[in-house]
């Protein structure tokens, strides 16, 4: 029996991961279980979710990420985000192993994810990681690493943190932090003008932020100033808003990976930054080849803790890791052509299967699929009470992909979906148009033969649209009795009748 590790991470993006021998046996986010989006609080469903399927010994050696400014404190008492007392009573003679102020920091622990994800295969005298995300310990929030995983350059301050610019800026425009931060790319691709002169105000500012990281307390001030800024900018429309915040995020990152990063680089992203999938796009223009972790915000960081002590995180090379029990009738084969003949006479199908994905991507064990149309955008969009602001994503064969998008010199991340590529051709549905220019961007998950969506890609066009099965509100489907509440949420609106859903069992 090999040695097992229980991986935490408290705070946004609340999970747990159980290893054994370093290898995923499985994993879950705290939102899928308790039907809180984004839940944050301390993962004991998660945990127990677990234990249904595997034993968690008493003396299990648990590895700890958090975003506390103070490495050294929060993980002594309880709080929203930690329940000693709940590890105590569960796991008596557990030993932690977590963050401090110096050896190995918030971002240290995002640059060893990033490493672990990307130790075989990418070419380590090449190599070099970049985080960026709200903040982490004493207030770090842009961090470059060599391929010694040495820092070379970090920034520090709440004022100077692009991840707390771009949340900030999302509840400027009324929308919620942590939860719409995705909706700023939607709004950008309808902008009409360049707003050059706010873009160089915003960026100033950002470059010349007076540092203040001593109390969380600080946050409020931060938020404030930012959104007195924003104002100032006299910029009157959403779209507005969102082309000048991201044009700032995209500079001033473009900036450090041209000053820090040689051009024949393999640069590693790593951090909340950068779920923010145009920017990875852009970046790797700069560099010769370039990732993105996966498992880039802070459900991600558990594995840094655990590697920078281990050095021994095997990559699975999926994300499946939310074990479940289904149930269903008829085979795989039937279902599989009645899947191709629903996609083909223009119906959705929605799929439930297997190993739910871990992560915020839907990953088609756990999608809503179609075939690409605006109106088939729509029409997912209305049944499920969701606004319509950003477009649905891709999914085809990796033998494929230079069919429909240009080429490309990011790595593995693709099959991720956290990464766009452009267009050689519009697809409709699908894509997201690229201000000031004529051309079209895409989120594409790319799989391969083995996939079992493979055989139903050849017979319906070779690309479908992959959205996540949710309904508006809420963490996308875990449970068989998610599923039946969301099909029924979707009954209210789905007038045509062409929603189809598919369970299929675990044991297939």
């Amino acid at each position: 029996m090999g040695i097992k590790a229980l991986l935490l991470t408290l705070g946004h993006n609340s999970s747990a991961i159980l290893l054994e021998d370093g290898e995923v046996l499985c994993g879950y986010e705290e939102e899928r279980l308790s039907l809180i989006k984004s839940d944050s609080s301390f993962p004991k469903l998660a945990i127990e979710q677990i234990q249904k399927f595997y034993e968690i010994p008493d003396d299990i050696e648990i590895f700890i990420s958090h975003w506390f400014l103070n490495a050294n404190t929060g993980l002594h008492e309880n709080s929203k985000w930690f329940d000693r007392d709940y590890l105590v009573s569960k796991f008596p003679n557990h030993n932690i192993f977590s963050l401090d102020n110096e050896q190995l920091t918030h971002h240290d622990a995002h640059a060893y994810s990033a490493y672990a994800y990307s130790k075989d295969f990418v070419d380590q005298s090449k190599v070099y990681y970049l985080v960026a995300d709200g903040f982490g310990t004493q207030g770090e929030c842009i961090s470059i690493y060599n391929k010694n995983l040495n820092i070379i350059y970090r920034k520090t301050g709440f004022f100077n943190s692009l991840g707390l610019m771009y949340q900030y800026a999302t509840s400027y425009l009324g929308l919620k932090e942590n939860k719409d931060e995705y909706k700023m790319l939607g709004f950008q691709s309808s902008v009409t003008e360049h707003h050059y002169g706010a873009i160089s105000k915003l960026k100033k500012y950002m470059l010349n932020g007076n540092r203040i990281e001593s109390d969380l307390s600080d946050l409020k001030y931060v938020k404030a100033q930012l959104h007195d800024k924003l104002r100032s900018l006299n910029l009157h429309t959403n779209a507005d808003v969102a082309h000048v915040v991201q044009s700032v995020l995209e500079e001033i990152l473009i900036d450090y990976v041209k000053r820090y990063v040689p051009v024949d680089a393999h640069l590693v992203l790593s951090g909340g930054v950068f779920m923010n999938v145009k920017l990875n796009q852009l970046l790797s223009t700069y560099v010769n080849k370039l990732s993105v972790m996966p498992l880039c915000g802070d459900q991600g960081a558990a594995i840094g803790v655990y590697e920078s002590v281990a050095g021994d995180f095997k990559w699975p090379g999926h994300l499946f890791w939310g074990k479940r029990h289904l149930d269903s009738s008829f085979d795989n084969d039937f279902k599989t052509k009645a899947i191709i003949d629903i996609l083909n006479d223009d119906g959705i199908v929605n799929v439930v299967r297997e190993n739910m994905e871990f992560g915020a991507r839907a990953l088609c064990n756990t999608s809503t699929l179609a075939i690409p149309s605006e109106r088939n955008c729509q029409y997912i969009n209305m049944v499920n009470q969701r606004e319509s602001t950003m477009p649905m994503a891709p999914v085809i064969h990796e033998k494929d992909f230079d069919n429909f998008f240009e080429a490309s010199n990011v790595i593995d991340s693709m099959k991720y979906m956290i990464c766009t590529a452009i267009y050689k051709d519009n697809v409709s549905g699908v894509s997201n148009k690229i201000p000031f220019s004529n051309s079209y961007s895409g989120r594409p998950q790319l799989i391969n033969d083995d996939h079992w969506l493979a055989p139903i890609l050849e017979a319906t066009g070779g690309i479908l649209i992959n959205t996540s099965y949710n309904e508006h509100g809420m963490p996308i489907v875990y449970s068989q009795e998610d599923a039946e509440r969301c099909g029924t949420y979707n009954d209210k609106y789905d007038n045509e009748r062409r929603i189809n859903t598919f369970i299929f069992s675990s044991e297939e």
